[in-house]
């Protein structure tokens, strides 16, 4: 199908392609068909086509209405959450997170408040929970300058409240040495 040369390189003009001169063929034959189609939607197939738009639009309706009752109950269950979720991090703001992208995705996809907040904030919870560690944990041996373990074997060198422990042990039944 060959027809004139193109103007700018002198190559072949092939119709049916898509170069500049073969364009508006197409554009023609675009009308054409959207005329035919509009013929038949409008003439013996009007009712064929009204039925299946119909039921596409009930369908589409139909999901809609699934997603807004799933989204509901997510939301319900979330209120549930919350307050569980703020027992354990009082420092949670709902309407700070939901800027959040990565919280807001994860709860998207059905993953409960207080897991998509931890995931979403790991590493801060990591930093805090080795903080807390470091504060709570006991010195150890060898680290300080006293000893681990006190023994006093002289009793003119006991307290009153060293004197006291003992008595109320000895009362209990412990045998005492010294």
């Amino acid at each position: 199908m060959l027809g004139k040369l193109n103007a700018k390189d002198k190559s072949p003009v092939v119709y049916g392609s898509r170069n500049e001169e073969a364009l508006p063929n197409t554009r023609e034959s675009e009308t054409e068909k959207q005329a035919a189609f509009r013929a038949l939607v409008e003439g013996e197939f009007k009712e064929v086509y009204e039925a299946e738009l119909e039921s596409i639009l009930a369908r589409h309706a139909e999901y809609l209405s699934e997603k807004f009752a799933e989204q509901e109950q997510n939301r319900s269950q979330w209120q549930d959450q919350l307050a569980d979720l703020r027992k354990e991090y009082p420092t949670f703001d709902l309407e700070a997170e939901s800027e959040n992208e990565a919280f807001v995705s994860l709860l998207n996809v059905g993953i409960p408040l207080k897991y998509a907040y931890e995931v979403a904030h790991l590493d801060e919870i990591k930093q805090n929970f080795t903080k807390e560690m470091r504060n709570s944990r006991p010195v150890e041996n060898g680290i300080t300058s006293q000893g681990g373990v006190v023994i006093k074997n002289d009793v003119n060198k006991l307290t009153k409240a060293d004197r006291a422990e003992i008595a109320k042990r000895v009362e209990r039944g412990e045998i005492i040495r010294f």
